[in-house]
């Protein structure tokens, strides 16, 4: 099931049509019509890949931020794959989610965990 919130933004007018996204895009989610890239909502897994490949900056990730976090007794941040394409090859997934840790969040999942453990409980 598709989210509702997407975490990558694609400012058009960076977006000069040039296919990078297209060519390292997993799922096929993204198209380039009239110069601009577009994505399929449907098909878009926010792995973070375009992010991580378009020499313009067209795609970025989108922070909700944490106001009012701190108030809460234990902070979980459940972490999307989409984070990793906004650092370079050379920093590793685990040293991202032990920055996270750092922040003083009581625990740190990938969002990948939650369809583990759904399908670790058959029906």
């Amino acid at each position: 099931m598709p989210s509702k919130y997407y975490p990558i933004s694609l400012d058009l007018d960076k977006c000069i049509g040039c296919t990078n996204c297209i060519k390292r895009c997993p799922t096929q989610a993204i198209r380039v019509k009239n110069d601009k890239a577009k994505v399929i909502n449907d098909k878009c897994i926010n792995c973070g890949l375009c992010i991580s490949v378009c020499p313009y900056h067209a795609f970025q990730s989108v922070v909700k931020g944490y106001k009012g976090v701190s108030r809460y007794p234990y902070k979980i941040a459940i972490v999307d794959p989409a984070i990793y394409g906004q650092f370079n090859a050379e920093i590793m997934p685990e040293q991202i989610l032990a920055a996270i840790r750092a922040t003083n969040c009581t625990e740190t999942y990938e969002v990948s965990r939650g369809a583990d453990l759904i399908t670790a409980f058959p029906n």
